[in-house]
């Protein structure tokens, strides 16, 4: 190596390639000096110029004869990246975490053009980039905002690809997360009921819920069971295949936690009728009557579908009723109950009466008294609708030991105690309310 002088040096440039540079060269400058443009073929180390970016193109004998190479002032690649891998925490199966953000910086002395932007893998990105024609200038940045939605448990990778005019394209970011079931406190299978028959299938869902009332679909990643076999399996992807008829609990778990829905698998035959039993029950106001929808095939058999019927009432002011067949007298009158499955119906009427009485309750419970002294006493009645009445002057009032205190029936005075002597005796009031 010898030091050449900034005479000698700038000899080698062409006057609009010029810049101040400080450099060995290797080798003889008479045997150099013909070939190069600008010097650099010789260069054994970076030449630090105030120009900002230098192309420099040499001849030489080689083969590969003429090289091109770009450079920027500042050194380095022309396109970097603000992290070369991302990796997000435990992310619950299909749900989308928060976006972590990339920056893209074109440290080129010229436009970068960017071509393409992919993404692979659980990833999704989103971005305020240039794409051609447009391009991003010189010494800009533009950012991606990176999303991670597992679509299974465990490691999930893949990588995000920018392709660009720069010569160390393409850039690449490597993506990598936990898909994961943390936090999950329920299971819930849907439908929570079905009916159908020998030989067809039934999808169910799992959605579970988490902690901060997250919910998200957990199908593929749940344990599916039924309880009888005999009338459905159930796959791994929660897909019931019926067998014959009957009726299995389907369930969905994952560790301690567990959900479950009905299947009744029914005869491939038609439904011709369906009948609602009880006929033409009838209850007081404010009580409940149980219904059960039965069908009927046309092989002749039949199958409950109490819990797969679709249940109405006609008065809802009368009778209300739920889709297990549940009926609630709210009123007083008539009104018709069904269960219909398809264009297959059935119905009965229910009536509902005025509130019943359920029970008496006397008051103060356990008074005590001095001798020669009276005690007044309650009777307060309690309906099936929930509702009371002072029966007070309804009931018929006596004392077990009419020896110690007496009670009176006679207005006004009626359920008024008057102690005898010493003792103790039991006042009840029965019998002849209406």
């Amino acid at each position: 190596m010898k030091k050449i002088s900034l005479a000698v040096l700038f000899s080698y440039f062409p006057a609009p390639a010029r810049g101040f540079c400080v450099a060995q060269v290797k080798g003889s400058s008479a045997t150099r000096r013909g070939n190069l443009i600008g010097g650099a073929a010789c260069l054994t180390q970076s030449v630090l110029c105030f120009a900002a970016v230098l192309l420099v193109a040499g001849t030489d004998t080689g083969a590969s004869s003429p090289q091109m190479v770009s450079l920027n002032g500042s050194g380095g690649p022309p396109v970097t990246l603000s992290s070369s891998s991302l990796s997000f925490s435990g992310q619950i199966v299909n749900t989308t975490s928060g976006a972590i953000a990339v920056s893209l910086k074109n440290r080129q002395s010229v436009p970068l053009t960017i071509t393409s932007i992919s993404v692979a893998g659980d990833f999704a990105q989103t971005n305020n980039c240039p794409l051609a024609p447009l391009t991003l200038a010189k010494g800009a940045s533009c950012i991606f905002s990176i999303t991670f939605t597992p679509t299974s448990l465990g490691t999930r990778t893949g990588t995000l690809v920018i392709a660009d005019d720069a010569s160390t394209s393409p850039q690449s970011v490597s993506l990598s997360g936990t898909g994961t079931l943390s936090g999950l406190s329920a299971i819930t299978v849907t439908p929570g009921s079905a009916s159908i028959n020998t030989g067809s299938q039934q999808q169910f869902t799992a959605t579970g819920t988490f902690s901060g009332a997250l919910t998200s679909n957990i199908t593929n990643f749940v344990t599916w069971k039924s309880s009888n076999t005999v009338a459905a399996t159930i796959s791994s992807n929660g897909l019931a295949s019926a067998l014959s008829a009957g009726t299995t609990t389907i369930q969905a778990s994952s560790g301690t936690i567990s959900g479950s829905a009905t299947l009744v698998v029914a005869s491939s035959s038609v439904l011709q009728t369906i009948t609602v039993t009880p006929s033409a029950p009838s209850i007081a106001k404010g009580q409940m009557q149980q219904f059960v929808a039965t069908g009927t095939y046309s092989d002749g058999s039949t199958q409950n579908l109490t819990s797969t019927v679709n249940w109405s009432s006609s008065s809802q002011g009368v009778a209300t009723i739920s889709s297990g067949g549940l009926a609630t007298g709210t009123g007083v009158g008539t009104t018709t109950v069904a269960a219909s499955s398809g264009t297959v119906s059935g119905s009965t009427t229910l009536t509902v009466t005025t509130a019943a009485l359920v029970s008496i309750a006397v008051t103060p419970g356990n008074p005590s008294i001095a001798l020669g002294t009276h005690q007044q006493f309650t009777a307060t009645g309690t309906y099936t609708d929930g509702s009371t009445l002072n029966l007070t002057g309804s009931v018929a009032w006596n004392s077990s030991v009419p020896a110690v205190a007496t009670v009176s029936n006679t207005p006004p005075n009626i359920g008024l105690a008057a102690s005898v002597s010493t003792g103790q005796t039991m006042i009840n009031s029965y019998g002849k309310w209406s």
